[in-house]
């Protein structure tokens, strides 16, 4: 979220360290191989490997996908629905993953606020 909307929204639920880890679960990852070398675009484990021939004119760079992923969380005063996105790049077979917070929901006190962030713009709605 912008600044702006982080300061409208204030302190949101913290969603679980697992569940981003399950996040990253879900997005692949590339191995490229000959006979003389291999190269991985990321450590991470547990993900799906893609894997494909080097050769001399192999692309190793390039945008991969865009992947949204949504958590419920429930506190004792109040329900946040979250969206964060995140978007996988290879850049000389290396991988770029960033994410970020999208789309927010809160229900407190009987109110109901509703903010976004997409790639240009920003807003809350009451």
């Amino acid at each position: 979220m912008t600044n702006q909307l982080a300061k409208e929204i204030g302190k949101t639920l913290t969603p679980p360290k697992d569940f981003f880890k399950w996040c990253e679960s879900q997005i692949p990852i590339f191995e490229w191989s000959n006979k003389e070398k291999t190269i991985k675009s990321s450590e991470r484990t547990g993900c799906e490997l893609i894997k494909k021939r080097l050769t001399k004119n192999s692309r190793l760079t390039f945008s991969v996908k865009f992947y949204q992923f949504s958590i419920i969380l429930v506190s004792k005063n109040r329900i946040e629905i979250q969206s964060h996105d995140y978007w996988q790049e290879i850049k000389e077979g290396k991988e770029i993953l960033s994410k970020r917070l999208t789309n927010f929901e809160r229900f407190e006190n009987g109110k109901h606020i509703k903010a976004y962030n997409t790639y240009n713009t920003s807003g809350i709605m009451d």
